[in-house]
């Protein structure tokens, strides 16, 4: 159950983008679809508000029953889920005023972009505040209890779900493209990700190499230059060996700290790459 609200917290915010983008277009005085502008709001107050929120509740009850530390969360969230729903109907008959010329784009633009803040925001705080802790506190028998609840049963998704309501068709295209295209976006990162790290870790593994090749060349020098020492005389050679070990130990310090600057300085261009193909990718959006 608690994967079905993470997936439909995605599709809601796949479809607030859609709106988003239009809202945007309408502020700009670009191309807006107002089919698509409609058919996003009218999905808010028809999916959301009838089916995910309820289930929501349903589940966050049943925690607040077992733990008092989330009693005032559930109330908070239960309260905003009756404001959202609230909201929308508002922004949806205000979006259908705007499309019958009975109000100001002002107006739309306003209601519609206060709805997606509200949204995002109330689903980020059950995603890192609320959701953890229903799954602490929830165990398999009450999960067991919950899946007998009528109110708990799936509702078909009118443009996530295996078939499309044709009221939606035109946002529906949109929104399976957009959710299409993180996927892919996702997939993309994940491998710039992986790439990087391989980069990573040759440029460390080239470090180590010049680092062990440093350490030998030096040992070598100064074991030569010692047995040299010894050779030309005994009486100061203690000192001489002690003086030549402190010099070639003085440079081995000075290889080292090359060494790691250029390992640093390489490590910085992989990550400024990453960086950079990344932003790609989010520009591409």
């Amino acid at each position: 159950m608690m994967a079905t609200l993470y997936a439909e917290h995605r599709y809601m915010a796949t479809m607030l983008k859609q709106l988003e983008k239009q809202l945007n277009l309408i502020e700009s005085d670009g191309n807006a679809d107002t089919h698509v502008l409609y058919e996003s709001m009218h999905y808010m107050t028809q999916y959301p508000d009838r089916f995910h929120h309820p289930r929501e509740d349903v589940i966050f009850q049943r925690a607040a029953q077992l733990s008092a530390k989330l009693a005032d969360d559930v109330d908070s969230m239960q309260r905003d889920h009756d404001r959202m729903a609230v909201s929308g109907k508002k922004a949806l008959k205000t979006i259908v005023d705007w499309r019958q010329g009975k109000c100001d784009t002002d107006k739309v633009v306003k209601a519609g972009r206060k709805y997606i803040a509200d949204l995002f925001r109330h689903m980020e705080t059950e995603e890192q505040l609320v959701f953890p802790q229903i799954e602490a506190t929830l165990g398999p028998l009450d999960w067991r209890e919950l899946s007998e609840d009528d109110s708990l049963q799936p509702a078909p998704d009118p443009v996530f779900g295996s078939r499309v309501d044709r009221e939606f068709r035109n946002v529906a295209r949109g929104a399976r493209r957009a959710l299409r295209h993180g996927v892919e976006n996702a997939v993309m990162t994940e491998w710039l990700g992986l790439e990087t790290l391989m980069e990573s870790l040759e440029v460390l593994s080239i470090a180590r190499d010049h680092s062990r090749s440093s350490t030998r060349e030096h040992a070598r020098e100064t074991l030569e230059q010692c047995r040299e020492i010894v050779s030309e005389g005994l009486l100061l050679s203690p000192i001489k060996c002690a003086a030549c070990t402190a010099r070639q130990y003085g440079s081995w310090l000075w290889d080292q700290f090359e060494i790691s600057r250029d390992t640093l300085e390489d490590m910085g261009t992989v990550r400024d790459r990453l960086r950079t193909e990344i932003g790609i990718l989010r520009k591409a959006d």
